[in-house]
């Protein structure tokens, strides 16, 4: 590669980051600057009327109003469907349960009335019913059941089978005993449900407040105020480059980025010259060494008059 080819290719590099770090910042480059005064005045000295730009900025212009006016449509397009969004979910409320509120009892159906049966007559009995076997207790020996009697032929016809008792409803039955040796059958549990509203309780990080005190009676104090300043300046620029880099993200541009370059730049000499304090007030330590080394001196007065 040729001297020639070199120089031109770094032109070109010096010109693109140029153009890049004036577009990033939301300004106009100086090399187009240029152009356009030499464009009017040229149009001035000719006797006609200055023109801003020429038709190929007048066609690059174009097309950028085309993007952005594409992209506002997008915008408006976005924000239609999020509103659309926000409005059906706004629709639809969920009532927490009241914790002050009892649950309201289920309401008690009324038991349908029971239909007529037919009881047929009770037969004769033939045999005398089985006493039923005594509970038995721990460390005693079961007795031997008594051997079943034989079964009789059967010589009378069948018999029509009762027909079951109608269970009674819940409703209006009365209390019912538990059977000897039985447990009492357990209650039916609840249904599951929230019995109190639960409000998560997040605690609130408050912003940390620096207060710079500007009493500076004494050296240390002057030097810890420049210090603090000279962190506070820092900071700001810190935190306007950050805002600058996410509205350039959300693509943001026109005056707003314009004057927050400006005012980092200020923050910049704001910390340039508050560093040039510290300094200056760090060179006075000599003067407050040499005073304590000689503290029986006298005053400035008494060591300076000639």
């Amino acid at each position: 590669m040729d001297l020639f080819t070199l120089v031109v290719l770094m032109w070109v590099a010096r010109l693109t980051a140029t153009d890049i770090a004036y577009a990033v910042r939301g300004k106009t480059p100086p090399r187009v600057k240029l152009r356009i005064a030499r464009m009017q005045a040229e149009a001035v000295a000719a006797g006609q009327r200055p023109c801003r730009y020429g038709a190929r900025d007048y066609f690059v212009d174009l097309w950028h109003d085309a993007w952005e006016d594409a992209r506002a449509a997008r915008e408006e397009r976005r924000a239609k469907k999020q509103a659309a969004k926000r409005a059906e979910l706004a629709t639809v409320t969920v009532e927490p349960a009241k914790a002050d509120e009892p649950a309201k009892p289920a309401e008690a159906k009324t038991p349908a009335e029971p239909q007529p049966v037919d009881t047929p007559a009770p037969a004769p009995a033939t045999a005398k019913p089985q006493a039923a076997p005594a509970p038995q207790r721990a460390g005693e020996t079961k007795p031997p059941a008594d051997p079943e009697p034989a079964a009789e032929p059967a010589t009378e016809p069948a018999k029509t089978p009762e027909p079951a008792p109608t269970p009674q409803p819940a409703a209006v039955a009365g209390p019912q005993t538990p059977a000897t040796g039985q447990s009492p059958a357990p209650e039916t549990a609840p249904a599951d449900g929230p019995l109190a509203t639960v409000t998560p309780i997040h605690r609130i990080k408050e912003d940390t407040v620096t207060v710079i005190n500007g009493e500076t009676h004494t050296l240390a104090a002057a030097k810890q105020y420049a210090a603090e300043m000279t962190r506070a300046a820092g900071a700001a620029v810190t935190s306007i480059e950050q805002s600058i880099a996410h509205l350039q993200a959300r693509e943001v541009t026109g005056p707003v980025l314009d004057r927050l370059a400006e005012a980092q730049d200020i923050a910049s000499q704001l910390q340039a010259k508050f560093i040039e304090v510290s300094n200056a007030l760090s060179a006075q330590d000599v003067v407050a060494e040499a005073y304590a080394a000689a503290p029986h001196a006298g005053d400035k007065q008494f060591l300076t008059q000639e």
